[in-house]
Formats: structure tokens, C-alpha cells, sequence
């Protein structure tokens, strides 16, 4: 039946319209990847034009707090020189009363010096005066009075009182002369440490006087203090208004790493916490740094930082522009996420993509109608032959009327219709004859058809009864020789402690039982897959790939064909291997299968030399090479020794032909091919073969051994399919439970609530009870506390599996969700083992030196822990231990399991 697919509408339409298609995808992505870099420009710009800004914020607030610093100085100034002023005012009264002769010079004087000493102001600030031979007339200090202060120094070493006359006298005509020295200061009749100070003087000329005062810094140093918080907060305001993208902000810390203004790192020094960043490990103070002093346009920084709805989980990408303010050597930046920040790039993708997909749609359409209308008369010409094909009509024809190419195919095509119309009517007359022998050669063809019907199930079972023969004397072969091996080991290989060469003979035949052993399971999985007729002829064949040591699977190889070259003195077997082979992922005993095989060719053709497996590593892949000095292989027979039922035959007599199927090598390439790998042969005729088998070193799937885990306790064993509650009230939980016990063994019942798994256990009694805490009706805390209170119920072992980090309720043991399997089903067997055992018992854990045991075999121990060598295990009990011994399966069979477990009050888990 014909599809629109078969169509020539279909045909010319579909690459016409993928080029189209692939022309508007690649101009959506040149738009993407254009308007991308455009996008990143625009974004940095804009950080930079912010960060600009917090720059000059930054630097007019410095200016400002300089300013007011200069003008704080300057009103200081202008009221000492206002109270020096008023000094000078009470001194000029009284000189003019003396002038006037109301009082004498002398208690004019002596009223001045008392009327200046009463004035007091600010924090116990005063006026002095000073005469023209230094000396202090007035002044709060006993003891610096009338004493002559010409060498008076401050702690710095200025000249206190001859710079300050200087000062005054050097000043102009009304105005006051000033000096900055440090200075003792008194507090409410105390003396304080000296602070710096600036003192004014004015020079009273009649009298000679120095009258000054003075203030101290750290009065106008408060003031700047304050003011200089009062900006800072104002700046820091302004900077929490100017934003990143969404969640960005600007922050400043200074040169020792102290946080300025940040909305979330207030009074923090990020070098003495410690704030570095996750994705290099260094101190974010560092980094910061660096890209300030970067040029400007160079000056980012990424790195990880934590989220304001995700605290201390620094996982998200940041972006930040950094510099360093001059003026104040500050450090300002502007920090954004990365995500916010490319947020336009990924719109502008959803709507390229919109646009690409309506134009995409338009593009269709449009070539759909004009394609339709072009080939309409090509669509009539495949009509007729249609239904030429259908009916087989020959009498129809085409329209002939149709201008250009298309009019001429018409007419030809009805010339073909016409001309095959004729010469069927011939071929019918001779098919007429002709059918008549056919008639009877069909009847032969069917009896022969039987016949083979007949030869394949006589096939199907001879290789059915073939199979059972092979299996059953095998099966009985491999049963024996497990039994003389166990019998061997058991009752002969003790009596030959004392004979070496009966030791050594017996280690030999146990190596050899083993091998028997080995190999004849070997030769059963085969067997099973050789002779199943069903796979042969389908082609099926199980795959049991495991991760496995390359070096181990050769020497097993070379230790497995030992016996056939022992039979051939002359023949010498050499393996050479290096030491770094590595673990391969694949079917081991397939590859077995096809290097015992190799290596039993070699064996078969040489007679006097050796035979050598080796191998070598070639970047990603290994390959081994079996060689050989045998026979070699003739030159016209190398392509085909891999074809099935192919034997190379040396010489002319019979008994130089080799037994065999010839399936050995065509075995071989199927194996090693379906693992992507290649096999081949060189060999020159007399000198011997060389077969090489390359693999890939596939990683796939690791895994590994698994090691046998076995749990003891006084004999007792889970044989008797143990009843398990699950309680949860996801039916997906439920279920995930109950296939993972159900699978090793167990019995399970479930609940979907707590109330629910109260009445199944009062009915059940279960040996174990899995508990969820969040639950409706009633949630798995109360119906734990339920449960401890029935008699009948409360040493039921109950393991908890929730989200809830709720370890202090009375369970005997607790897992988060999500679980692992092995890590439930050990505390499941361990809790099986011992349901009345106490959650604090003490534990014994026999370890060798060197050997970490695993936590989870301790995992109940949450008592007090104990560990010994094996030698010591019996002292300890002997020295009256009580509790759990845990044994490692690599002890198993160096410990006397069975006489421990006769020990009262132990306990033996061997994991």
C-alpha cells in the first residue's frame, strides 16, 4: 500500500524543507550567540556605571567628613579666640580703673588674675595667663604657678610657653596667635594623660599678660566620630537603593578586611572569619583584592557564594566588579548572581526560539501549497500507474494535453501502457503452458518440503537427546568431584601434615579437584548454551557481563590448559603479562571460553617449541596474543579460519586432519566482535602463528565480587520467613519495602497509618516493624509510644525510615529517607537475630592489623566497642565478655565459629 511517505510530494519536499530549516537554525544561532556577547557587554557596562557611582558616593562622603573635620577645627578656633577675647575685655576694665585711679596697678592686677581664674567652661576648661618672663599667673595647677616655664615642654618636646608668647605676639593687631602641642588635662580636680591640644593667646601689651585658653582634640575628634557615623549610615542607605539585578548589592570593606556597609556581613572582618571561596579554596579577601587592582573593564570576579532563601550552602555562581577608592583606600564592590544576571540572554532565547519556530511554520507552508500545485500532474501520472499496479488495468491512459516535460513523459508513458498491453497478452498464452509443469514441480517441491520437515525434528532431538547425555555423566562427573574434594580436604589432607612430599602431593590434587571442579562448571554453562537449539538458531546468547581483572582471567586461562602441555614435554607454555592489565567489563567466562580456545589450538599444531600468552596496553584499549612455533598456517587459508565449520588441513592423509567442529574460532570472533574488539592471524607456513585479540577497555557498569555476608546467632537462621510491618502512608514507600524484604526471603504486611499498624500488630504479631513518622490519623510517634505500652507488643524491634531526624524516640534502630538497601537489610537480619537483645549491648569486633572493618557492621553496637585480634577472641570471653561478637567473612574460616557460638551470653554476627 502506498504512503504519503512513498510519495514524490514527500520525496522533494523533505530535503528542501531541512534546508530551509537548517538555514533559519543557523541564523537563530548566530542571533543567539551574537545577542549573547551583546547582553554580557550591556551587563558589564552597567555594573561598571554602578560601581562608578558608589565610587564618587564613597569619595564624596570622605570629602564631606574632611570638610566638616576643617570646619569643626575652625569653629573651635573661633570660640577660643572669642572666650581669649573676653579675657582680654575683663582685663582692660581694670586696667582702666587703674588709669582712672579708682584702684591701684597693683589691685587692678591682682582683681583681673581673680576675675580670669573664676572662669570656667566646657569640660573643665579654663583661661591662662602668662607674664613677659614666663611665668604662669594664672592657671588651675598649684604648682606651675610663678615659676618661671621658659623650658616647659610637652611630652612631644614643644616649647610650650616661649611658643605660645611667640604665637601671640606675632599675631596681628586683634587677633589671636595659636599653637597644636599635647597636654595634661584636669577633670573635676583630677589630672588625666596628656591628649593633643590647641590653645589661642592674645598679647595685652600695658600689663605684658599672655591671656590664652584652650581645647582639646579628642572634643572636636567625638564630634567628627559622630558625624562620621551620621554619613556612614546615610551612605550605607544609599548604597542598599542602588541594586544588581534582583538580589545584587554593593559592599565596602577597608584594608584590613573590616566589612564597611554590606546588607548581611555588619562589624565583620572577613580575613579573621575565614570567608573564603568553595571553588578555590582562597580567602575571599584575596580575590576580592586582586580584582580591584585590575584594570578598569578587567577588574571581575567569579566565585560561589550562598543564597539569601539557602543560607551557608555556597553552591551559587556570583559575578563582581571591584576597585579601590582612592582617597580613603576602601574597597567597593558590586556583587550579582549569575543567573540574574543572564536571565535577558535566556528570554531572548525563548523568543528567538518562538520566532525561529513561526518562521520555521510559515516555511512549511508556504513550500507545502507550492509544491503540491507543481507536482499535481506528476501526482495524475502516479495515479494511472497505480492503478495499473492495483487492477492491472492496461486499458487507461494519461492526459496527453499538459505543457512542458510532464506532456511528454504522458504520451510516452501511454506508448509504454500500450506496448506492455500487447505483450501480456503473449506472456499470458505462455504462462498458460508453463503452468502445467509448474503444477508438478510444486507437488515435488512439497514432498521435499516434508521430507526436510522430518530431517529437522529428527535434528531438534538429536541434539535434545545429545544435550541430556552430555549434561547427565557431566552433572554426575562435577558432583563427585565436589564431593572427593570436600571428603580430600576434610579427612586426607590432615594425615599428610608431617610428610612434605605427601603435603605437597595433596595440595596438588586439591589444586587439581578445584580445577575439575572449576572447569566442569565451566563446561556446564556452555553446554547449557551450545546445545540450546532454540539460541543456536536465533542467535541469542546471555551476556553476563562483570567487572573482572584482566591478569587473574589469563593466569586462570594458562593454569586451565596446564594439564594439555604436560603431555608435551617439548612444548614449553610461557605467560608473559605485565603488572598494570586492568579490570575489564565483559562476560568472563566468555573471554575464558576464547583464550583456553587459542591456547588449545597452539597446543594441537606444535609440536616442539613453546607457546606464549602475552599481552600489552595501547592507550584505551589491550591486546593479548597468543603465539606459537607450530606448524603455521598456509597463506590461502588465513581470511577463512574464522568462517564456521572451516579446518585447516596439513598434508594429504587423513590422520593430519585435525578433530574438532570448526565452530572453535567462528565462536571466538563472535565473542570478542560483540565487544567492539577485533581478532586476527599472523602466521607463516612452518614457523608458527601468531593470533592477536584486541579489546576495548570498556568502564560500563562497575562491579564487583560480591562477598558473601552470613549472620550467626546461636544457630538460628531466617529460614522460617520472618512477618514484617511496613507502616508508611506513601504506597510508593510501601512498596519499595516490601520488594526489597520480599526478595530476600521475608514475609510483609503493610499499614498506611499508625492506627492501622496498631491493630495489625495486636493481630499479626509481627517479628519486625518498619515505622514512618509523618503519617495521617495518627503519625508513627504516637503508635512507637502505643506500642511500648502492650505487653504482648513492646519488644517488637521497631526501625524508623522517615525524613524526621527524631533519633531520641524508643526504636532499636533509625534510617533517613532516602535509604540504602544493603545498609536496611543489615540492620533488618542483626535486629531478626536477636529481638530481645538491648540496643546498648556491648561488641567485640575481631579485625586483622591494617584492616578497616566496615560502619555498618557496628552499626547496632551503640553500646561500648571492643576490638582484638583473632587470637584473643576466646580470652576475652574467657575474661567474662557478654555482648555481640562481630567477625569479618575474612576470619570466617581462621575462627572457630562453631564453638563460639556455644559461648553463654554471646552473640556472633559475621558480615
Amino acid at each position: 500500500m502506498k504512503t504519503f511517505k512513498d510519495s514524490i510530494l514527500f520525496r522533494f519536499f523533505i530535503p528542501l524543507f531541512l534546508v530551509c530549516l537548517a538555514g533559519v537554525l543557523a541564523g537563530i544561532g548566530i542571533i543567539y550567540y551574537r545577542s549573547k556577547e551583546l547582553l554580557y557587554e550591556l551587563k558589564k557596562q552597567e555594573s561598571l556605571a554602578v560601581l562608578s557611582n558608589v565610587l564618587e558616593l564613597v569619595a564624596e562622603y570622605n570629602k564631606s567628613l574632611q570638610d566638616y573635620q576643617k570646619t569643626a577645627l575652625e569653629g573651635r578656633k573661633r570660640e577660643l579666640y572669642h572666650l581669649v577675647q573676653a579675657a582680654m575685655s575683663i582685663t582692660e576694665d581694670f586696667y582702666k580703673k587703674s588709669q582712672k585711679g579708682i584702684l591701684s596697678s597693683l589691685i587692678a592686677k591682682k582683681r583681673a588674675i581673680e576675675a580670669i581664674s573664676a572662669i570656667r567652661y566646657g569640660k573643665g576648661d579654663y583661661i591662662f595667663v602668662i607674664t613677659s618672663d614666663y611665668k604662669l599667673i594664672v592657671h588651675p595647677d598649684p604648682k606651675m604657678l610663678n615659676v618661671n616655664l621658659y623650658d616647659l615642654k610637652d611630652p612631644d618636646g614643644v616649647y610650650v610657653i616661649r611658643d605660645l608668647i611667640k604665637a601671640a605676639k606675632e599675631a596681628p593687631e586683634g587677633e589671636a596667635g595659636y599653637l597644636f602641642y599635647r597636654w595634661w588635662r584636669y577633670l573635676n580636680g583630677k589630672k588625666l594623660p596628656p591628649e593633643p591640644k590647641l590653645s589661642a593667646a592674645i598679647f595685652f601689651k600695658p600689663w605684658q599678660w599672655i591671656l590664652g585658653t584652650g581645647v582639646y582634640l579628642s572634643d572636636i575628634k567625638a564630634e567628627v566620630e559622630k558625624k562620621k557615623e551620621e554619613n556612614l549610615k546615610r551612605l550605607c542607605g544609599k548604597l542598599g537603593e542602588m541594586r544588581l539585578e534582583r538580589h545584587g548589592y554593593a559592599f565596602i570593606f577597608d584594608q584590613k578586611g573590616n566589612m564597611i556597609c554590606h546588607p548581611n556581613l555588619k562589624n565583620v572582618n572577613i580575613i579573621k572569619a575565614r570567608a573564603t571561596d568553595p571553588s578555590t579554596g582562597r580567602l575571599m579577601f584575596d580575590e576580592l583584592t586582586e580584582a580591584a587592582h585590575k584594570p578598569w573593564g578587567e577588574n571581575v570576579l567569579e566565585y560561589l557564594w550562598d543564597k539569601p532563601d539557602d543560607r551557608k550552602h555556597y553552591i551559587y555562581p556570583k559575578i563582581a566588579w571591584c576597585a579601590q577608592e582612592p582617597s580613603t583606600g576602601w574597597y567597593v564592590a558590586i556583587s550579582a548572581y549569575k543567573n540574574e544576571v543572564e536571565r535577558p540572554i535566556y528570554t531572548l532565547i525563548k523568543g528567538v526560539l518562538f520566532s525561529g519556530f513561526f518562521t520555521i511554520s510559515f516555511v512549511f507552508i508556504v513550500l507545502l501549497l507550492l509544491l503540491k500545485k507543481l507536482l499535481f500532474p506528476i501526482k495524475e501520472l502516479v495515479t494511472v500507474c497505480s492503478e495499473i499496479e492495483k487492477s492491472g488495468n492496461l486499458c487507461v491512459k494519461v492526459r496527453e494535453d499538459v505543457p512542458g516535460e510532464i506532456g511528454i513523459l504522458a504520451r510516452q508513458l501511454n506508448k509504454m501502457i500500450e506496448a506492455i498491453r500487447k505483450f501480456h497478452e503473449e506472456l499470458e498464452e505462455k504462462v498458460r503452458e508453463r503452468t502445467k509443469e509448474l503444477v508438478k514441480k510444486t507437488k515435488e517441491l512439497e514432498e521435499a518440503n516434508e521430507r526436510l520437515k522430518e530431517l529437522d525434528r529428527t535434528k531438534s532431538a538429536f541434539l535434545s537427546s545429545v544435550s541430556h547425555e552430555l549434561r547427565t555423566p557431566l552433572t554426575s562427573v562435577l558432583g563427585f568431584a565436589k564431593l572427593i574434594h570436600k571428603d580430600f580436604n576434610k579427612f586426607f589432607t590432615p594425615l599428610a601434615q608431617d610428610d612434605k612430599k605427601l603435603k605437597k602431593k595433596a595440595k596438588r590434587i586439591s589444586e587439581n579437584l578445584s580445577i575439575i571442579v572449576g572447569e566442569g562448571e565451566r563446561l556446564t554453562r556452555l553446554i547449557n548454551d551450545v546445545l540450546d537449539l532454540a539460541k543456536i538458531e536465533s542467535g541469542r546468547i546471555e551476556w553476563n557481563d562483570a567487572t573482572f581483572n584482566l591478569k587473574e582471567l589469563l593466569e586462570s586461562v594458562t593454569k586451565s590448559v596446564s594439564g594439555q602441555f604436560a603431555q608435551k614435554p617439548e612444548v614449553e607454555l610461557k605467560l608473559e603479562l605485565p603488572q598494570d592489565l586492568p579490570d575489564i567489563y565483559a562476560d568472563r567466562d566468555r573471554l575464558q571460553q576464547v583464550f583456553i580456545n587459542l591456547l588449545n589450538n597452539a597446543a594441537k599444531f606444535t609440536e616442539k617449541g613453546y607457546v606464549k600468552l602475552g599481552a600489552k596496553l595501547e592507550k584505551d584499549k589491550v591486546i593479548i596474543a597468543v603465539e606459537d612455533t607450530g606448524c603455521g598456517i598456509p597463506k590461502e587459508d588465513l581470511n577463512k579460519v574464522f568462517d564456521k565449520f572451516h579446518q585447516v588441513i596439513h598434508g594429504d592423509t587423513l590422520k593430519d586432519k585435525p578433530k574438532g567442529t570448526g565452530l572453535g574460532l567462528a565462536i571466538c570472533k563472535q565473542i570478542i566482535e560483540h565487544y567492539n574488539g577485533k581478532i586476527w592471524v599472523e602466521s607463516e607456513l612452518g614457523k608458527g602463528s601468531k593470533f592477536f585479540v584486541e579489546l576495548p577497555i570498556k568502564k560500563g557498569k562497575q562491579t564487583s565480587t560480591p562477598t558473601p555476608e552470613v549472620a550467626i546467632f546461636k544457630g538460628k537462621s531466617l529460614s522460617n520467613k520472618p512477618l514484617i510491618l511496613v507502616v508508611d502512608d506513601d504506597e510508593g514507600i510501601r512498596s519499595l519495602l516490601t520488594q526489597i524484604l520480599v526478595d530476600v526471603g521475608y514475609k510483609v504486611i503493610t499499614a498506611k497509618n499508625g492506627k492501622e499498624a496498631i491493630e495489625l500488630a495486636k493481630k499479626k504479631k509481627p517479628d519486625l516493624i518498619t515505622m514512618d513518622l509523618m503519617m495521617p490519623v495518627m503519625d508513627g510517634e504516637t503508635a512507637i509510644k502505643h506500642l511500648r505500652e502492650y505487653k504482648e507488643l513492646k519488644n517488637i524491634p521497631i526501625i524508623i525510615v522517615s525524613v524526621l531526624s527524631k533519633k531520641e524516640l524508643p526504636a532499636d534502630a533509625y534510617l533517613e529517607k532516602p535509604i540504602d538497601e544493603e545498609h536496611f537489610l543489615d540492620i533488618v537480619h542483626t535486629l531478626l537475630l536477636d529481638k530481645k537483645a538491648p540496643t546498648t549491648r556491648p561488641c567485640l569486633v575481631v579485625k586483622k592489623e591494617g584492616e578497616e572493618l566496615p560502619q555498618k557492621a557496628v552499626l547496632l553496637c551503640s553500646g561500648e566497642i571492643m576490638y582484638c585480634r583473632k587470637e584473643e577472641v576466646f580470652l576475652k570471653i574467657k575474661a567474662g565478655f557478654k555482648g555481640t561478637v562481630i567477625i569479618p567473612y575474612s576470619l570466617y574460616h581462621e575462627i572457630d565459629v562453631v564453638k563460639l557460638s556455644k559461648e553463654q551470653n554471646v552473640q556472633v554476627v559475621i558480615v
